[in-house]
């Protein structure tokens, strides 16, 4: 409730993610883009945000998926 999604914090959440995978042996990752539920955040800049990260992470080069949620209400 009272989070609140920013540029630092979409950053540095895709960093230390990719860092664990690394530190893991994961071969694969697919998370949600961060910080555009609960967070607020624009879920565009937070997909440029965490794409540009994966891009420069030496961490983790194997597969990455980005997933976006999407909520399907029947009529």
């Amino acid at each position: 409730m009272f989070w609140r999604g920013t540029e630092y914090s979409v950053r540095e959440s895709t960093k230390n993610a990719l860092r664990v995978a690394h530190d893991a042996g994961f071969i694969s990752l697919a998370f949600p883009i961060i910080g555009t539920g609960s967070g607020g955040f624009s879920e565009e800049k937070a997909l440029n945000l965490m794409q540009e990260e994966i891009a420069q992470s030496a961490a983790f080069p194997k597969q990455v998926r980005l997933v976006r949620f999407r909520l399907f209400r029947a009529k």
